[in-house]
């Protein structure tokens, strides 16, 4: 396993070169308009040289660079690590766009996500059997869906009970041994983050605790007692987050702040892989790297929006993550 991680590690470095710095994203934010910010895009040779007419087409080369990612970090990746956890987010996706369909008006009505584990026409064919070859937490979801969706009519509902199994799913795969530490942490930080994120959410729509704990997901640090037993005060969960891990985030729960909390919890998710960038026999050179790019593409999106929009070059910078590279 060890020459395994040191040959994709030493793949993900080299790629780390290709990563956007701060220099080329001002180049991009002070472009004058949109026509100019994307040929820096195409300059940089995103999306393996994809071409475009239009200006305002951009989401075609930033879907196309999307789409090489996954398909890279599987070929270098190592098994028995947890790397494959990162790729469920993409089948869980999945799986709530086509129930949606399914309870719905029958067509999956956005694009589907292309870097899961699972083939997306193998999950649609899967879905529609008695008894769907699928990895248990799936099956278990979707006959929760089936068995309450016709009462409960509620979307939120399916959201939940998918995001419940992944997180479910992904604690399973995390408790094996021989799992990387800080994969684990990751997973363990984002749980809490969702949970947190929830509880302000929920107080600032006056919700009850039921409605709360509806969607609330395991594999986190700071359990449902931890969150129950003082909602849905954002003042008191705050000066509880101020004595741990998370004492960073604690001005944002007070004040509902969650445009900057958001921002904030990718920096201190992609940190973790960061601060240990450099150690070849651990999978943070290549989680980093694809967190990085899963950020970068994310990060040119948005500007590249706002920018066709004439948003601001000042609020523009507002919303910036921190860079990898």
């Amino acid at each position: 396993m060890k020459d395994g991680l040191l040959f994709a590690n030493a793949v993900a470095k080299s790629k780390e070169n290709g990563l956007f710095k701060s220099e080329r994203l001002d180049r991009m934010i002070d472009a004058e308009n949109l026509d100019t910010a994307v040929k820096i895009l195409v300059e940089s040779d995103y999306g393996n040289g994809t071409l475009i007419e239009d200006p305002a087409d951009f989401d075609k080369i930033l879907d196309a660079e999307a789409a090489l990612l996954p398909e890279f970090i599987r070929s270098i990746s190592v098994e028995g690590v947890g790397i494959e956890c990162f790729f469920l987010r993409d089948d869980y996706f999945n799986l709530k766009a086509l129930l949606k369909a399914k309870y719905g008006s029958g067509q999956v009505s956005y694009p589907h996500a292309k870097g899961g584990l699972i083939p997306f026409e193998v999950m649609k064919d899967a879905i529609q059997r008695e008894k769907p070859p699928l990895p248990q937490f799936m099956v278990d979801a979707i006959t929760e869906i089936e068995t309450t969706f016709e009462t409960t009519k509620s979307p939120r509902f399916l959201d939940e009970c998918v995001d419940k199994a992944m997180f479910s799913d992904i604690a399973c795969r995390l408790s094996k041994k021989g799992v990387d530490s800080k994969i684990r942490q990751y997973f363990s930080a984002t749980a809490d983050f969702i949970n947190i994120s929830s509880f302000v959410r929920s107080a600032r729509i006056n919700a009850d605790i039921t409605f709360f704990l509806s969607g609330f997901v395991v594999a986190g640090t700071l359990d449902e007692t931890f969150f129950s037993s003082i909602y849905p005060d954002c003042g008191v969960l705050s000066e509880r987050l101020r004595s741990g891990i998370y004492d960073k985030f604690t001005d944002f729960v007070k004040t509902r702040d969650l445009a900057s909390f958001d921002r904030e919890r990718d920096n201190y998710l992609i940190d973790i892989f960061r601060e240990k960038r450099d150690d070849m026999f651990s999978t943070a050179p290549v989680v980093g790297y694809y967190l990085a790019k899963r950020s970068e593409i994310s990060t040119l999106r948005m500007m590249l929006v706002c920018i066709k929009n004439d948003v601001s070059r000042d609020e523009i910078r507002k919303r910036l993550r921190t860079l990898y590279a």
